[in-house]
């Protein structure tokens, strides 16, 4: 009951500060590009300065749900940020309404519902 609703609040204040943040940060930023090759289908990379990457699932209208192509997209980005000493910190957050509905199951269960 009590504890619930209580991590539940501590979890909406939270989003809202993440939302916050990635507000400010996306005012202040510059995009990628133009400093290294981060483009991406499924992802929005953006420097944000100070050693900050700001990687943004962007999906909004699949509510952000993780499918095969951002699932590679996130490996190839996160193997490049590791060799790239330009960065020390990289900020996570989603498009639109939420951070991410989960897994893309009709996505990823595609090839073995095939006939």
């Amino acid at each position: 009951g009590g504890r619930c609703s209580a991590m539940a609040a501590r979890v909406a204040q939270g989003a809202r500060a993440v939302r916050r943040v990635s507000r400010a940060m996306l005012l202040g930023s510059r995009s990628m590009s133009a400093v290294a090759p981060y483009s991406f289908e499924s992802l929005r990379a953006t420097r944000v300065g100070g050693g900050v990457l700001h990687v943004e699932l962007n999906r909004p209208e699949k509510r952000n749900a993780m499918n095969k192509t951002l699932w590679r997209e996130m490996v190839e980005c996160f193997d490049r940020v590791s060799q790239d000493s330009d960065f020390r910190v990289v900020v996570i957050s989603g498009a639109g309404k939420m951070f991410t509905a989960g897994i893309d199951l009709m996505d990823m269960a595609g090839d073995m519902l095939q006939p």
